[in-house]
Order: C-alpha cells, then structure tokens, then sequence
C-alpha cells in the first residue's frame, strides 16, 4: 500500500479498493510502513533538463542494446522493483546494482510488442516512460533521479493498477 500511495500517487480509496480494505485501513497501514521504512520523500528535486537528459541515455543504450553505457546511467547501488500483480511477467524479487539493473533492462527490450508506443510522462513527481499499446498503458517505468544519476527505478506492469494510475504528460 506505501507503494501505491507514496510511489504511484494513487488515492486512499483507490488503493482500498485493490486491495478490498477500507480507506482508513489502508490509510493507517500505510502510516506504518511508512514508520519501519523511514520518509521516502524525496530530499532534492531534480533538474528538468538532467531528467530530459537521463531519459534520452536511457533511450539511447537500450536502442544500442549497450549495457555498460546504460549501467553508467544508474547509481552504483540503484535498485529495481517491478510489479506484475501475477498477471504481467515482472521481476519477482528487487534488482540491485546498476550492471545488473542495466542487463535486465536490456534483456526484457526485445519483448515490447509490435506497435508499442512510448510517452514520457510524470508520475508521482518522477520522469517515466510509459509504454501505451492500442491506446491502453501496458506499463509504466518511473525514475528516480538525484544528482545525475538514476536511484530508482519502478516498473509498474498490473493491468489493474495501470488503470487506476493518474499520469501527467510531460
């Protein structure tokens, strides 16, 4: 539920309604993840253009397939978390490390299917690419940027969360 409320900036309802709790359940358990976790809000707001500038590295290495120049866009210790709610194939388990994060990136590329379009979008304050096919989000990828480098990155592939995710073009 932090997940969902703190990364992907979804409301109380909404969240209670995935996960058929009440607004107010999900609201206090998230307050307690929140706790053990410690605030994961964000200390510093990226530059626009160092954000425009990572997003097109990252276009850039994975349409060369070049995995070290796309490790080189991620922090040594960045860590990679997908989300396929069981109905989309994602990482079962969190990425750590910029070479292994650029080889998975790298490796799932080639599966986008025909006709995929990518926007560059917001989401929760962050730069992401979502990938649209048939005008319907398959899957949103945010960044999360600090200094010059990519800290995080968060997959987002459930069908039923890409429904109900608010995204802003950017």
């Amino acid at each position: 539920m932090l997940l969902l409320r703190d990364v992907f900036d979804l409301e109380y309802a909404d969240i209670a309604d995935i996960v058929d709790k009440s607004p107010a359940n999900t609201r206090q358990i998230a307050v307690r993840a929140r706790s053990h976790v410690g605030d994961l809000r964000r200390r510093e707001v990226p530059d626009v253009g160092t954000e425009a500038e990572i997003i097109e590295r990252y276009f850039d290495a994975v349409a060369a397939g070049d995995v070290d120049q796309l490790a080189k866009v991620f922090a040594e210790d960045v860590v990679l978390w997908s989300d396929g709610g069981g109905k989309a194939r994602a990482a079962r388990n969190p990425l750590f490390g910029a070479a292994r994060v650029a080889r998975h990136l790298i490796g799932v590329s080639p599966q986008a299917p025909e006709g995929m379009e990518v926007r560059i979008v917001r989401t929760n304050g962050d730069p992401s690419i979502m990938a649209v096919l048939n005008d319907v989000p398959i899957a949103i990828v945010s960044f999360e940027v600090s200094g010059t480098v990519v800290t995080g990155v968060r997959a987002l592939l459930n069908p039923d969360k890409l429904q109900r995710l608010h995204v802003v073009a950017n």
